[in-house]
């Protein structure tokens, strides 16, 4: 049977489109923009009114913790990297008077009035800067006092950001020393960032630098640091590593020299091969050398002087270690401290060691350390047999391997110290040994193999920690 509906087909709809389908109108998507908008900006303000809020330090009371407006210098003379501020070229009186200044140029009048603003503006720029490490000044600005403006090559920095937490105290208690923010008593409106020193309930004083706390009747004492606030808060006061050659031509004298007595034995002293970035010493056991450091800060006058290429030695005077902080330019601290701390990087590069004939401790022999290429390094031992391995009047052996040699002699023969390739060292040896042999006689006191490179069989293998290289060799007569 054959059926006679027909389809019916909505002449009025687009191709491809059929009664039912749902039809997004074009304006729908301009709504939901707005609507994701909205609800962005309002979870924004949620978050910065009770989560947390970014802030940007305007000034440099936490430095160097948190800078303000300032400068990244480096000085000139000794290398040292530091940072001054120039937030009072940003303020709102500089701000005021820069509006008012480029309204009187725009418009060509009143030349009196726009010198003075110029001259004010100047005023207010950083001129120099002095190196917390050599005292070195770095000028700042360029022009005359009427025009004064920054040297382009220190430009200015705004100062750091921040992102506050403001639920931490909802779960915990503040502490000492923390870093927090808080609105100024005096103007709501006006945010501070300090660092909290006294906690409900205390007394504070402040006495000779210290911070001193107390509650009810108790007696004051004083507030201690933890480990990472003392760490954070240490200002520079000097930096062996950079030295300036400037004043070292000048016969300026070092900060850090050995202080030991008249009578004290030469390899017990602390001593420099670096114009003083680093120091050495190789004391025996149960000796011990001393490290002096004086605060040699040359004054305005002195850097003069040196910029005239005079000799300046006899100026230098220590001084007492004060409060000095780079980050406000020039001044000298006047107030001096005494919590002070020492960062160095310790290496222990003794090479140590005990030499022993059939067994009994070998005396007054001379143990050579002899690397592929290079000078060998030497040591004597003592009536115990223990030796402490030299290079260069320096402590310590070439790291990585080398052959030993152990000898013996009862006349004038020393270790030549010469470098050269292996068979020139062998060749040195040789030759030394023949000359040995001469002044100990046929037998010697030592068989001798050990007294070459070739034959010896012994060898260290040298690292850069000290403590690993302590090193036993037992010698036979047979």
């Amino acid at each position: 049977m054959k059926s006679d509906a027909k389809q019916v087909v909505d002449a009025t709809l687009p191709e491809g489109r059929r009664p039912g389908d749902r039809v997004q109108d074009s304006r729908g998507w301009g709504r939901e923009t707005v609507e994701s908008i909205v609800v962005a900006f309002t979870l924004a303000l949620l978050f910065r009114a009770f989560e947390a809020e970014a802030f940007v330090i305007p000034t440099g009371s936490m430095a160097p913790t948190l800078m303000g407006r300032h400068k990244d210098l480096v000085c000139e003379s000794c290398g040292r990297d530091f940072r001054v501020g120039c937030s009072a070229e940003e303020d709102d009186d500089s701000q005021r008077k820069r509006a008012e200044l480029a309204l009187l140029e725009s418009e060509n009048r009143d030349p009196a009035r726009i010198a003075a603003l110029r001259r004010n503006l100047g005023d207010k720029l950083v001129s120099r800067a002095r190196c917390p490490n050599c005292g070195n000044l770095v000028p700042l600005t360029v022009g005359p006092d009427d025009d004064r403006r920054y040297d382009p090559r220190y430009p200015s920095f705004s100062g750091d950001r921040i992102l506050v937490d403001k639920l931490a105290y909802d779960f915990s208690e503040p502490n000492r020393w923390d870093v927090v923010v808080f609105k100024y008593p005096e103007d709501a409106k006006t945010n501070y960032i300090k660092r909290l020193v006294g906690l409900p309930g205390e007394n504070v004083f402040i006495s000779g630098g210290d911070i001193w706390t107390s509650r009810g009747d108790a007696d004051p004492t004083i507030a201690r640091k933890p480990a990472d606030a003392l760490v954070a808060m240490l200002q520079l006061v000097h930096d062996s590593r950079h030295v300036s050659p400037d004043l070292e031509k000048a016969g300026w004298p070092q900060a850090w020299t050995d202080w030991a007595a008249p009578a004290a034995a030469a390899a017990c002293r602390w001593t420099t091969a670096d114009s003083g970035c680093s120091f050495a010493t190789a004391c025996d056991a149960g000796s011990s050398a001393t490290l002096r450091y004086r605060h040699l800060i040359p004054s305005f006058d002195t850097w003069r002087e040196v910029r005239q290429g005079k000799q300046v030695a006899d100026r230098a005077k220590p001084l007492l270690i004060g409060d000095f902080q780079p980050y406000n330019a020039e001044s000298l601290g006047p107030h001096w401290v005494g919590d002070l701390a020492v960062e160095c990087t310790l290496e222990s590069r003794a090479t140590t060691g005990t030499v022993t004939l059939d067994g009994q401790p070998l005396a007054d022999a001379t143990v050579s350390f002899v690397p592929a290429v290079g000078p060998p390094s030497d040591g004597k031992t003592d009536a115990s047999g223990k030796f402490v391995i030299m290079t260069s009047g320096q402590p310590g052996a070439p790291v990585g391997a080398n052959k030993v040699t152990v000898s013996k002699f009862t006349g004038s023969a020393t270790m030549p110290m010469a470098g050269g390739t292996p068979d020139d060292m062998k060749k040195m040896y040789e030759k030394m040994y023949d000359k040995s042999k001469k002044t100990t006689g046929d037998k010697g006191e030592l068989p001798a193999k050990y007294g070459r490179p070739d034959t010896s069989g012994l060898s260290a293998d040298v690292t850069a920690d000290g403590a690993k290289n302590v090193f036993t060799f037992e010698l036979s007569s047979k």
